[in-house]
C-alpha cells in the first residue's frame, strides 16, 4: 500500500475511534420531533422501537426525527400499512445516526433515511424492507413540483407531497457514511477460478431487485457488506451540488447532476464487499476519489439464465484497488463481473481522472455458456497498473477470460488513457482456456504506453515470473482476440511483453500497434505472435506495427513465429499518417542495436519451430540499420516453409558488427557461429524445411565489420533448399561485409545484386556455396570494385559448381587485369571462382561482360605524352624582402596496357597495401595553358580594387626539368 494510502486509513480508523470512544455519540434512541401535521410516534419495548403514526399523502409517509439511532441487537420497526411505497424519514437533530440493529418495514415499502449529521452502521446492522433502502447525508430530497423534505430546514406541512422526489440536495459538508463488518469472507475456487460466497457475510441488503443506496459526504465501508441479489446498490459521495433520482420499477437509480462538481471519497477497506449478483445486478459508484483496499472487492456473479446489467465505477480523480486479504485465501482488491451460467455477465466501466491497480485486479469472466461482460476503462490522465511481493502466483491488472470448460466468449477489453504504465508483472489480458472467443484488447494512451519488468518473486523455487504487458491468448480451441495498441510512444522493456499467443487449435488474433512518434523495445522486452505448442493446429496472427521510429536493442525482439503445425504470422513494419499527412508507408528509421548480455540478439524475427508456414518479414523505412549483433531473420528450426525477409528502404540499409558480451566474449549461436548483424533467412539446427529468401530496395546498401545478408541451410538439413537473395540498390558497399547463400539441396541459394556502383573491401564475400549444386550469383553494376582480398564465389562441395554472371561497365579488382579469373583463390587476391571439390570438370561457370567497345573507331590521335614530373613556382614567397621560390610537384598520368583492359592495381602474388587517396585541393595553369591539379593549392590574396597586389605577382613560366 502506497504512504498516501496508509495515511487515509490511518485517518478514518481515527475518526471512527472517536465517534465510537464517546457514549454521547453513540446514545441509541428514536425521538421524534413535532414538525409534521401528523407527528411520528414511537414506543420502546424489549430492545424494539416501533414507529408509528407520521404523515400520509398519498402512497407517501412521511417521519421525522430529532434523534435516530438502535442499539444493539435492537430493532426499529416502521409499522406502516400495506399501501404504503415510500417511506421518508428525516433527523432534524445534531446527532449522528448509530445503527446497530434492525431496520423493519411492511410491505414493499422504499425506506428513504436523511440524516445531514452522517450515519454510522455496525457490525449488526442489518434490513428487513420489502422495497428499496437508501441511507443518505444530504439537506433535503427534492420532489418534482419543487417541495423539499428538508433536514435541515423543516418545511410547513402544505409543503409535503404526494410526488416520488427526483433529486437531493447538498450544501455545505455532509456528513459521512461508514458501514462496520467483520469482511466478505469470499474465496477463489482453485479448480475453477470461480468466487465462492458460501460463508460469505450479508451485512447490509435488500430483497431481490431492489436498491441498496448509500449517498453521503464521505463514505467508508470498513469490513461491511452491501447485497443486493439481482439488484442494484449505489454509492455516492458529494460535497456540494445535487444529485437527481431516477426510480426505474423500484430500482433506484442516482444520476450525476451537471450542477455537482465536488465530490468526496468513497473507501472500502478490510475485506468490505459489495455484492450484486443475480438476475440483472448492477452497480453505480460515484466519488472522487475511491479507493478498495485489503482485498475488498465489488461483485457481480449471474447464473443458470440470469443476466448481469453493469457494474460502474466513476471518480472525478482516483480509483484504487490496491493489495489483498490478510489470510492465506490472498483474495484481491477487485471489480469483477462473471457469467457462471447461461446469462450474460454485467459489463465493467471505470471512468476516472487516474487508475491505480497494485495487487488487485479488474476483471470479466465466463465459466459457462454465458459471455462474460466486457470491461472498459476510462483514465483522463493515466491508468497505473503494478504487481506485488508474491510466491510467483499472483498478478495484477485487468482481465478478460474464458475459462476452461466455458463455452461463452470473453468480452472486450478497452483501456483509453493519456498514459498507461504495467510493471513488475502486472498485465492486462484477454485470454479463452476454452471453446470460447477471446475478446479483443484495445488500448488507446494518447501520450506513451510503457510497460516494465516482471513479478517480485519472493519465492527463489517459483516458476519464472509473470511479465508485465499487454496479452491476447488462446490457451483452448476458441479463436484469440485482436489485440491493438494506439499511442504516440511505446516502451516494452527489462523482459515486458506484448503478446497474441495460441496455445491449441484456437488461431490467434492479429496484433497492430500504432505509435505516432516510437516504438522502443529493450533489454529482453518482446512484441510477439505465436503458435506455442507442437500440436498446435491455430495460426499465428500478423504483427503490424506502424510507427515514425522503431528502436529494438539490448536483447529485445519483435517476434511472428510458429512451433506447431499452424502457420505463423507475417511480421510489416511500416510508417503511420499523422494528422491526415501520409509518409509513402514508410517509418522514418527502423534500428536494431546490439544483443543481451547473455548473447540474444535484438531485433526482429519471423520463426517456424513446427511443421506449420513462417510468416514474412516486412520492414518499409527509410532507414534501416543493424548492428552489434542485431537481426532481422527468417527462420525454420523443423519442417515448416521459412519466411521471407523483405526492406524497402527509400534512404539506406546499413548492417554493421557482430555480437558482443559484456564480458568481451563473441557472442555466438546455440550451433557455435558467430552471431553477426543483418538480415538472414535460414535453416537452422536439423531443421528440413525450406528458406526463405531475402529481397532489399535501398538507395544505398552498407554491409560492414562482419556483418551479413544471408539466405542458408545448415548441416544436418540434408534436404532442404535456400532461398534467394535479391538486391536493388544505386550504390553497395561492403566492407569486411558478407553477402552469402549456403544451400544443401534443390535449384535456389541464388544472389542477384543490381546497382550503379558496387565495392566490395577489406575481405568482404560474395559467396553462394552448396554441398549439392551451387547457386548462381548475377551482378548487374555499373562499376564493380573488388580490392583489399573479396571474393565472389559460387563454389560446390559435392556437385557441380554454379554461375557467376557479372554485368559492368567497369571491374576493378586486385591480383587480376581484366576479366581474367584464377580457378586457385588466394589470401592476397580478390578471387572469382565457381569450382567443385569434385575436379575442375564440375566447375561452373564464370561470365563477365563488359561493353564491347572497338579501340580503333572515333579515336584522335593523341600529342606525345610529357612523362616527366611536373613542377610549379607558385605565387613566390618573401623573406626579408627576397623572393623564396616554391617548387610543386604535380604527378604524371598513366594509361592502362590496353584500352580493353581495367586498371591494374597490384601484381599478382603481392599483398596489396591500400593507400590513402588524397583529392586535389586545387589546380593551376601555365604559360601554355595547360591546367594542373594540385594537392595543396597556394595561398592567395583575393582581388580587391581598393589595393595593388604585391605580395604576389604573376609567376614566370617554369621550364619543365627532368630530374633523376
Amino acid at each position: 500500500m502506497t504512504e498516501r494510502s496508509q495515511k487515509k486509513k490511518s485517518k478514518i480508523f481515527c475518526i471512527l475511534t472517536y465517534i465510537f470512544g464517546f457514549p454521547s455519540l453513540a446514545t441509541a434512541q428514536i425521538v421524534p420531533d413535532n414538525t409534521l401535521p401528523v407527528n411520528s410516534t414511537v414506543t420502546f419495548s424489549n430492545n424494539s422501537f416501533t414507529i408509528e403514526g407520521g404523515t400520509e399523502l398519498g402512497s407517501n409517509l412521511f417521519h421525522s426525527f430529532e434523534q435516530f439511532s438502535i442499539p444493539t441487537n435492537g430493532t426499529a420497526y416502521f409499522n406502516n400499512t400495506l399501501t404504503i411505497q415510500n417511506i421518508f424519514t428525516r433527523v432534524t437533530g445534531n446527532s449522528i445516526s448509530n445503527i446497530d440493529g434492525l431496520i423493519r418495514a411492511n410491505g414493499t415499502a422504499n425506506l428513504f433515511l436523511i440524516n445531514p449529521n452522517g450515519i454510522i452502521f455496525g457490525q449488526n446492522a442489518s434490513l428487513n424492507i420489502g422495497g428499496s433502502f437508501l441511507a443518505t447525508t444530504a439537506n433535503s430530497l427534492l420532489f418534482k413540483d419543487g417541495s423539499q423534505f428538508s433536514a435541515t430546514n423543516p418545511q410547513a406541512p402544505p409543503l409535503l407531497t404526494v410526488n416520488v422526489p427526483v433529486g437531493l440536495q447538498f450544501t455545505n459538508t455532509p456528513g459521512a457514511i461508514s458501514v462496520q463488518g467483520t469482511g466478505h469472507n469470499f474465496s477463489v475456487d482453485p479448480e475453477t477460478g470461480k468466487v465462492t460466497r458460501n460463508d460469505s457475510a450479508i451485512g447490509l441488503s435488500v430483497n431481490p431487485g431492489n436498491t441498496l443506496a448509500l449517498i453521503g459526504g464521505d463514505v467508508t465501508l470498513t469490513g461491511g457488506n452491501l447485497t443486493a441479489n439481482g439488484g442494484r446498490v449505489e454509492l455516492g459521495s458529494v460535497v456540494n451540488g445535487q444529485l437527481s433520482i431516477v426510480d426505474s420499477n423500484g430500482k433506484i437509480t442516482i444520476d450525476r447532476a451537471e450542477s455537482t462538481n465536488n465530490y468526496g471519497d468513497i473507501q472500502l477497506l478490510g475485506a468490505s464487499a459489495i455484492d450484486v449478483s443475480g438476475n440483472g445486478g448492477s452497480v453505480q459508484i460515484q466519488g472522487r476519489n475511491i479507493y478498495l483496499y485489503d482485498g475488498s472487492t465489488i461483485l457481480t456473479l449471474t447464473q443458470a439464465e440470469e443476466r448481469g446489467e453493469n457494474l460502474t465505477v466513476k471518480a472525478s480523480d482516483t480509483v484504487e484497488l490496491i493489495g489483498t486479504t490478510a489470510d492465506s485465501r490472498l483474495f484481491r482488491s477487485s471489480l469483477l463481473s462473471q457469467a457462471q451460467g447461461e446469462g450474460k455477465a454485467a459489463d465493467l466501466t471505470i471512468e476516472t481522472g487516474q487508475l491505480i491497480i497494485q495487487g488487485g485486479e479488474a476483471a470479466a469472466s465466463t465459466f459457462g455458456a454465458g459471455d462474460a461482460g466486457n470491461l472498459i476503462v476510462r483514465a483522463r490522465d493515466a491508468v497505473q497498473l503494478t504487481g506485488i511481493e508474491t510466491d510467483g502466483e499472483l498478478t495484477s491488472g485487468l482481465f478478460s477470460l474464458v475459462n476452461p470448460d466455458a463455452t461463452g466468449n470473453g468480452g472486450n477489453l478497452t483501456v483509453e488513457t493519456r498514459q498507461l504504465t504495467v510493471k513488475n508483472g502486472a498485465q492486462i489480458a484477454t485470454t479463452t482456456f476454452s471453446d470460447g472467443q477471446g475478446g479483443n484488447l484495445t488500448i488507446r494512451a494518447s501520450d506513451s504506453v510503457e510497460l516494465i519488468g516482471g513479478t517480485i518473486t519472493i519465492d527463489p523455487f517459483a516458476e519464472l515470473p509473470y511479465p508485465s504487458g499487454l496479452f491476447s491468448l488462446a490457451v483452448g480451441f476458441g479463436q484469440g482476440g485482436n489485440l491493438t495498441v494506439e499511442t504516440g510512444r511505446l516502451i516494452v522493456n527489462d523482459a515486458a511483453e506484448i503478446s497474441n499467443t495460441t496455445f491449441s487449435d484456437g488461431n490467434a488474433g492479429t496484433l497492430l500497434i500504432r505509435a505516432s512518434d516510437s516504438v522502443k523495445v529493450s533489454a529482453n522486452g518482446g512484441i510477439s505472435t505465436q503458435v506455442n505448442q507442437e500440436e498446435a493446429t491455430g495460426n499465428g496472427g500478423n504483427i503490424t506495427i506502424e510507427t515514425k521510429q522503431l528502436i529494438v536493442q539490448n536483447g529485445g525482439q519483435i517476434t511472428a513465429s510458429t512451433f506447431g503445425i499452424g502457420a505463423g504470422g507475417t511480421l510489416i513494419v511500416r510508417g503511420v499518417e499523422q494528422e491526415g499527412i501520409s509518409t509513402a508507408n514508410e517509418a522514418e528509421s527502423v534500428e536494431l542495436i546490439g544483443i543481451s548480455p547473455d548473447g540474444f540478439p535484438s531485433g526482429l524475427f519471423a520463426i517456424t519451430g513446427g511443421t506449420g508456414a513462417g510468416g514474412n518479414l516486412i520492414i518499409n523505412t527509410r532507414r534501416l540499420i543493424a548492428e552489434n549483433g542485431a537481426q532481422a531473420a527468417a527462420s525454420t528450426i523443423g519442417e515448416g516453409l521459412g519466411g521471407t525477409v523483405t526492406v524497402n528502404a527509400s534512404e539506406s540499409v546499413q548492417l554493421r558488427g557482430i555480437g558482443i558480451k559484456p564480458d568481451g566474449e563473441i557472442a555466438r549461436t546455440g550451433e557455435g557461429d558467430i552471431i553477426r548483424s543483418g538480415l538472414l533467412a535460414r535453416t537452422r539446427f536439423e531443421g528440413n524445411g525450406k528458406a526463405g529468401s531475402i529481397n532489399i530496395n535501398t538507395e544505398q546498401l552498407t554491409i560492414q565489420d562482419g556483418a551479413t545478408t544471408t539466405v542458408s541451410t545448415r548441416l544436418g538439413s540434408e534436404n532442404a533448399a535456400a532461398g534467394n537473395i535479391t538486391a536493388q540498390a544505386n550504390n553497395i558497399l561492403l566492407e569486411n561485409g558478407i553477402i552469402t547463400a549456403e544451400t544443401r539441396a534443390g535449384d535456389f541459394g541464388n544472389i542477384e545484386l543490381n546497382s550503379n556502383n558496387l565495392q566490395l573491401r577489406r575481405q568482404s564475400s560474395i559467396t553462394s556455396n552448396a554441398t549439392g549444386t551451387g547457386g548462381n550469383i548475377t551482378l548487374n553494376t555499373g562499376v564493380l570494385a573488388a580490392l583489399e582480398n573479396s571474393d565472389i564465389t559460387a563454389n560446390s562441395t559435392d556437385s557441380r559448381g554454379g554461375q557467376v554472371n557479372i554485368n559492368t561497365e567497369g571491374i576493378f579488382r586486385q591480383g587480376f587485369l581484366g576479366t581474367n579469373v584464377s580457378r586457385e583463390a588466394s589470401d592476397f587476391t580478390s578471387d572469382i571462382t565457381a569450382t567443385s571439390n569434385l575436379g575442375p570438370q564440375f566447375d561452373g561457370v564464370i561470365n563477365i561482360q563488359t561493353p564491347e567497345i572497338d579501340p580503333t573507331q572515333g579515336l584522335i590521335a593523341l600529342p606525345p605524352i610529357d612523362n616527366r614530373p611536373v613542377f610549379q613556382n607558385v605565387c613566390a614567397a618573401t623573406r626579408d624582402n627576397d623572393e623564396i621560390g616554391e617548387f610543386v610537384l604535380t604527378g604524371r598520368g598513366g594509361l592502362p596496357p590496353n584500352p580493353r583492359e581495367a586498371l591494374n592495381l597490384s601484381t599478382a602474388e603481392s599483398t596489396f597495401a591500400p593507400t590513402e587517396i588524397i583529392e586535389a585541393q586545387g589546380w593551376i595553369k601555365d604559360d601554355k595553358g595547360v591546367i594542373h591539379l594540385i594537392v595543396q593549392a597556394p595561398k592567395v590574396t583575393p582581388y580587391s580594387p581598393a589595393e595593388s597586389v604585391t605580395a604576389c605577382r604573376t609567376p614566370s613560366p617554369v621550364s619543365m626539368n627532368t630530374f633523376n
